[in-house]
């Protein structure tokens, strides 16, 4: 689903800073605070992303470059139906998205005054990186750890309304990757 987006530059925040009210105003909109988790044979892995898609390339490439990052086009299927008629329209739709910690960081400190919508999961994205990032890296806390970030993961998924969260299949997931951790490594 994800293209590898490449990092081009570093975020200058006082460019960011004077379009953040433009760029809050289009992440609330179309963007997406999102943590993606990843089951591991070994361990579980969360990583926060900011995300924005939409079908003017333009504009698209005009976030990217406050942010720093690439933009790609991707294709997108849709089903359109007129009247009776079912047709599979595909479109082009452009994307960016910072997965760098640090950015991410960045740019939401700068947008989090401007945002509305999605306000809440910007905080959450950010609670979610100063826990990782303060973690010292103990086995005694590594359990701890990995739950503070599944309850914030789940939270921002909760907060985001596109699709359906079904939470107890997020959790039997999560529960046989820390069983599958714990049998690895013996915590304190």
């Amino acid at each position: 689903m994800y293209r590898l987006f490449r990092k081009i530059r570093d975020i200058d925040p006082d460019i960011l800073k004077q379009k953040s009210q433009y760029i809050a105003g289009l992440m609330d909109g179309e963007g997406a605070f999102m943590i993606k988790f990843t089951a591991g044979k070994k361990r579980p892995y969360f990583q926060p992303l900011l995300v924005l898609a939409m079908n003017h390339e333009e504009t698209i490439r005009f976030v990217a470059d406050k942010f720093g990052v690439s933009s790609a086009p991707v294709l997108r299927k849709r089903k359109s139906q007129v009247g009776r008629e079912v047709k599979v329209v595909v479109k082009t739709t452009y994307r960016t998205l910072v997965s760098v910690e640090d950015d991410i960081k960045k740019v939401l400190k700068t947008l989090l005054p401007s945002l509305i919508t999605k306000k809440k999961q910007a905080e959450l994205i950010l609670e979610f990186i100063r826990i990782k990032q303060n973690f010292s890296g103990t086995k005694g806390e590594l359990r701890d750890w990995f739950l503070k970030q599944a309850e914030i993961y789940s939270k921002v998924r909760s907060l985001n309304p596109k699709g359906h969260f079904d939470y107890d299949k997020f959790r039997k997931k999560f529960d046989a990757t820390m069983q599958k951790m714990e049998d690895t490594i013996q915590f304190q």
